[in-house]
């Protein structure tokens, strides 16, 4: 007999209620793959849990199909953003006016909670999937990658994947990169009454930015007037100088920068060398080095790619192209083919009162659910 199954509200909650915090100063992603872990095994073939490093794991759960031979996968990631100035109770998982709230019910224990149920309800109304199904459960995903990374590092491989994030129950077959770097900008203190004494790292540092305005700005074509649009930039932090009187002479910034697919991070390292040395030529003292510190490639589904037919439940609408970036991008970029789908609006994501419409989760599961029936054993 199949143990019960929870309903979107009551196995939504329990998701949100478990705390999840990523980062190096985080908690709750080994208590997310335990509760996951717990959860799963009366009805997985094969639960497996590898702590990627201490206190962060990954968790692979198997569903062997009629034909072992193809498989696929849900993926969400269990990590979320912090709750520092949350207007509801983070991890209270209220429900009000058919909306579920909590740090994370958007992004992306929403996607979660359906993709589980998906899978589950498979096996508990129709049995053995007709091919094999994964449910994959990343750590890492808001601030580097380092699940997804490791995932595929670690040999894993299946045919196509469904990467849970709140895509307003849109199906994306694209998206930009992020590539981030730490700049550091070091020249020489002086007193501020005599300027030419120094070398000033503040003042270096925003010639810098307007360099690199100019050269991602130079990137822009006519091709980028549709979505996902041209790459970006945004100087997301700034810090230097130690008081009002003294020539600065250490600046640091922390970049972002969004690149369209077929564009790789090796071209935004151009543009932070070309700035340097622009900066360097026009101010003697000067010194400007960079380090990358993440990269989430971009990615696209090739139009003829066998998974859209796995996956055209999702995509009644059509397929969406998105600026922001997934685990998808780790997944493509060692072959798999990929798609992003997930209830909830990505507006909500992250915000101060992140929310849910349970309906949304309710009609995810039921998309996915049709995927896993969609693949028949065989199918090319």
């Amino acid at each position: 007999m199949s143990p019960s199954l929870p309903e979107v509200p009551e196995l939504l909650a329990h998701l949100v209620q478990c705390p999840s915090v990523g980062g190096p100063d985080g908690n709750g992603e080994a208590a997310m793959a335990s509760l996951l872990a717990h959860l799963l095994e009366p009805w997985a073939d094969e639960v497996t849990v590898t702590e990627v490093v201490p206190g962060r794991p990954c968790l692979i759960a198997k569903f062997e199909g009629l034909d072992p031979t193809r498989a696929f996968a849900f993926e969400a990631h269990s990590d979320t953003v912090g709750v520092e100035g949350m207007s509801v109770d983070p991890f209270a998982a209220t429900v009000r006016d058919g909306r579920l709230y909590g740090r994370g019910a958007c992004d992306t224990k929403g996607p979660m909670a359906a993709m589980l149920l998906a899978i589950l309800r498979h096996l508990r109304d129709d049995g053995r999937p007709p091919v094999t199904w994964y449910f994959l459960s990343t750590c890492d995903e808001e601030l580097g990658g380092l699940g997804a990374r490791h995932l595929m590092e670690s040999g894993f491989r299946c045919d196509g994947i469904v990467v849970g994030e709140p895509t307003s129950l849109r199906a994306v077959d694209a998206h930009k990169g992020a590539v981030r770097y730490t700049v550091t900008i070091s020249g020489k203190a002086a007193h501020s009454s005599t300027p030419e004494l120094g070398a000033n790292a503040v003042h270096a540092a925003a010639q810098f930015i307007l360099h690199l305005e100019r050269g991602v700005s130079a990137l822009d074509r006519p091709e980028f007037a549709s979505e996902p649009g041209p790459p970006t930039l945004n100087v997301g932090t700034i810090r230097g100088g130690d008081q009002v009187n003294r020539i600065p002479a250490q600046a640091a910034l922390e970049i972002d920068i969004r690149l369209p697919y077929g564009w790789e991070e090796g071209l935004a390292d151009g543009l932070l060398t070309e700035a340097a040395s622009l900066v360097q030529a026009s101010r003697p003292g000067i010194r400007v080095t960079h380090t990358r510190s993440q990269y989430y490639p971009p990615f696209a589904l090739p139009m003829g790619d066998a998974f859209r037919s796995i996956v055209c439940p999702l995509a009644t609408a059509g397929y969406a192209k998105v600026r922001y970036a997934t685990n998808a991008g780790f997944f493509a970029a060692a072959g798999i083919p990929c798609v992003v789908f997930g209830p909830g609006s990505p507006a909500q994501a992250h915000t101060a009162d992140e929310w849910v419409a349970l309906a949304e989760v309710e009609e995810a599961a039921r998309l996915l659910a049709r995927c896993i029936s969609q693949a028949k054993p065989g199918q090319a």
